[in-house]
């Protein structure tokens, strides 16, 4: 899968394209292939380190997407 990952914190220069594992589905988790995604000022302060004690390095920036689900668990309802 491809994303936008976070390294290390800082400027819009640690930002980088890169190929990461598909998830792994666990209980209760939806999968959505996503067809288009954006970047907002919530992402920057992520980026900048303003969460850096609730969130980890390595971390796909997107907190805007829209596409389809493609994958439940059963434990899900259609």
């Amino acid at each position: 899968m491809k994303a936008f990952i976070v390294d290390r914190y800082g400027s819009a220069d640690r930002v980088r394209a890169s190929e990461v594992p598909d998830p792994e589905m666990r209980e209760d988790d939806v999968l959505i292939e996503i067809h288009a995604g954006g970047v907002n000022l919530l992402d920057s302060k992520i980026r900048n380190g303003e969460f850096k004690l609730l969130l980890p390095y390595r971390l796909p920036l997107s907190s805007l997407m829209w596409g389809r689900y493609t994958h439940w668990t059963s434990s899900l309802r259609e």
